[in-house]
């Protein structure tokens, strides 16, 4: 099996050599000792240390995952208020030119009486006119 001195080590996962000697203190992650009582770790606790890092990594990545999911769900929930208050804006806007129809329809109406009224105005008028001028020649 091999075998590894703390340098060594601590360039293989990536820490400096006084958090690998804090970590055996803390029992985080335990040395052995050679028979000079140098530190050493095996490559059994390297392959567990990397696959918990990947596990790791793995998590932050999930976590990171997790964040951007909830960003854009309230993006879309943003969204989605902002196109109910458009459709809101679009009904209040057809309604309006619904009733602005209605009263363009009204008045086209009336003008057309008027001018229904006008004519017979005009055409009684006309009328009087003649028989008052003819009257005059009498």
């Amino acid at each position: 099996m091999k075998k590894y001195r703390i340098g060594e080590f601590a360039k293989l996962i990536g820490v400096s050599k006084s958090t690998l000697r804090r970590w055996d203190e803390q029992g985080k992650l335990k040395s052995k000792k050679d028979e000079k009582n140098y530190r050493y770790y095996t490559q059994k606790q390297l392959d567990k240390f990397k696959k918990a890092d990947k596990k790791e990594q793995a998590n932050e990545e999930k976590n990171i995952d997790d964040e951007i999911i909830l960003i854009l769900k309230k993006e879309i929930e943003e969204k989605n208020n902002h196109i109910k208050e458009l459709q809101e804006i679009i009904k209040r806007e057809q309604e309006l030119r619904l009733i602005s129809d209605k009263k363009i329809l009204l008045i086209e109406n009336e003008m057309k009486e008027k001018e229904e009224n006008n004519s017979k105005v005009d055409k009684v008028f006309k009328e009087k006119k003649k028989k008052s001028f003819w009257k005059f020649w009498k």
